[in-house]
């Protein structure tokens, strides 16, 4: 199965059928998009960088899935506890980037960009009510995701490689 995704729809194609999903990837950060704007000097709004090791805590400002072309992992079902990533999280499993490191206050929160680079991993594709991401790939419809997990399942099942490319218009 191949994914393109353009920042507002993945186009899905799988055999010989093509269907397209309503998709985005709005992310809160220091850019000064309306609306979406990451409050810089509150402690609970950090995000740390997802670099392979769990033990590392880079503070990082959050930026879109990153342009390239990606595999797809096995989806994983998430309990209805965790309200960001229920029902499916579909990981892009060699998917990254570099982003800066970020400087704190005195306070925790966020104070200003530093020229040191770290890589950040961890993006996906799911479903949530929101309307922002820390990066992945943003499902608009709960059906949409049960969907798509059900056609990459079934290619995983038969020995298929998923792909997605993302490239933003």
């Amino acid at each position: 199965m191949e994914i393109f995704f353009n920042g507002t729809m993945m186009h899905v194609t799988i055999e010989h059928a093509h269907i397209e999903i309503e998709a985005d990837c709005q992310v809160r950060n220091e850019l000064g998009i309306p609306g979406l704007d990451r409050p810089l000097h509150e402690r609970k709004q950090v995000v740390h960088a997802m670099t392979g090791n769990r033990y590392d805590k880079i503070p990082y400002m959050p930026r879109m899935c990153p342009e390239g072309m990606w595999t797809l992992g096995i989806p994983r079902e998430k309990p209805v506890e965790d309200e960001y990533l229920w029902p499916y999280y579909i990981p892009i499993d060699d998917a990254w980037q570099y982003v800066n490191e970020w400087e704190l206050d005195e306070g925790g929160g966020y104070a200003n960009p530093t020229e040191r680079r770290v890589i950040d991993l961890g993006y996906g594709i799911h479903y949530h009510e929101g309307r922002t991401t820390l990066g992945c790939i943003h499902v608009m419809h709960k059906l949409a995701q049960y969907g798509l997990v059900a056609m990459v399942q079934s290619e995983l099942a038969k020995g298929r490689k998923n792909t997605i490319e993302v490239k933003y218009d």
